[in-house]
């Protein structure tokens, strides 16, 4: 799914230059190193080749890094975002900030949302969007309450944008698509 993968692709563009000088860095020092690099111990042989090949590569450093970048600058703040706006749902409903911060938290950290973080995940970046784009056609917090078209648009986007992450964003783009239109 090429969606997550796109997104992911911003963080890691503007990240790219310091991740390569500190690939050329590690590749430098290694060249340097006397002893044998360490093996990895798996029962996969073609495990063990490839990361022996990413060793000699560099690889192996610039996949690292290349994963922190994703996870700290796209997944992370997607995530957050998503529950000051799970916050905002809730206290609207609820008018209890006390019960919306519990409530948000427990989404947060009890969820697999804060596991999947940790990874570049198109399941979770759907959930997102179909948060984001529900809250936009909601919009409890609104004293007109009725979305306008800008709300309208980037909803669509978000749920279009579902579809470019995984199949299943077609029943994203469904439901919310009946809810949209139910706003009218």
């Amino acid at each position: 799914n090429p969606g997550a993968s796109i997104l992911a692709a911003v963080p890691y563009a503007l990240a790219r230059p310091a991740i390569d000088a500190i690939v050329t860095r590690v590749q430098a020092a290694r060249a340097a190193e006397t002893s044998p690099p360490p093996e990895y111990r798996s029962i996969y042989p073609m495990a063990r080749e490839f990361y022996r090949e990413a060793r000699a590569r560099g690889l192996d450093v610039k996949f690292g890094l290349a994963a922190a970048v994703m996870q700290s600058l796209l997944m992370a703040p997607l995530s957050a975002a998503s529950a000051v706006v799970l916050f905002y749902l809730l206290l609207s409903r609820t008018r209890s900030t006390r019960a919306a911060l519990l409530l948000a938290l427990l989404y947060a950290f009890a969820t697999p949302v804060f596991f999947r973080t940790g990874q570049l995940n198109h399941n979770l970046l759907v959930g997102h969007a179909t948060l984001f784009a529900f809250a936009l056609l909601w919009q409890p917090w609104a004293p007109r309450r009725v979305p306008g078209p800008g709300s309208y648009l980037l909803a669509g986007l978000l749920c279009g944008w579902a579809v470019v992450l995984d199949y299943s964003g077609v029943v994203v783009v469904a439901v919310l698509g009946l809810y949209a239109l139910a706003r009218l």
